[in-house]
C-alpha cells in the first residue's frame, strides 16, 4: 500500500486494531483504485498519539469508519468518530458485521450513509 501523501486530500481510516486483517484488505482495494488513505500505522514511536490522530482528523477530506463490535468497544475509535462529527467531516460508515449500536451511537450514526460490507459475497 502506498504511503499517504498528506499534501493532497486524504481519507482518514478509523478502525479497531482487532479488525486489522479485514480492514487492510479493503484498504488495499481502495489504494489500488487510487485513493489517498491515512491510518494510524504511520505514527512515529514516541509521538503524541492523541495529537497526531486529532491533527489527521482535522486535515482529512473524508472520514471512513469500519464498524464492528470491536469498534464499538474501543474508546479511541469512538473518540475519532465523535471528533470527525464535531468537525462536520464527510463520513461513511462501513459495517464489517451486523452490530447493535448503543443508543447514543445509533442516534447519530443511523442517519449517515453506510455500506454493509458483511452482506456482500465478493470483496471486490
Amino acid at each position: 500500500m502506498r504511503k499517504c501523501d498528506e499534501k493532497k486530500p486524504f481519507i482518514f481510516i478509523s478502525y479497531a486494531h482487532k479488525d486489522s486483517e479485514r480492514v487492510l484488505r479493503i484498504m488495499d482495494g481502495l489504494d489500488r483504485a487510487g485513493y489517498n488513505l491515512w491510518y494510524d500505522d504511520g505514527i512515529v514511536p514516541g509521538a503524541e498519539w492523541d495529537e497526531n490522530i486529532a491533527n489527521h482528523v482535522e486535515n482529512c477530506s473524508y472520514f471512513i469508519a469500519f464498524i464492528s463490535e470491536n469498534y464499538i468497544a474501543s474508546n479511541n475509535c469512538k473518540d475519532e468518530l465523535k471528533y470527525s462529527r464535531d468537525l462536520n467531516k464527510e463520513q461513511l460508515m462501513v459495517y464489517l458485521e451486523d452490530v447493535s449500536l448503543p443508543g447514543g451511537l445509533a442516534m447519530r450514526m443511523n442517519r449517515l450513509q453506510a455500506g454493509m460490507w458483511y452482506q456482500y459475497n465478493v470483496e471486490d
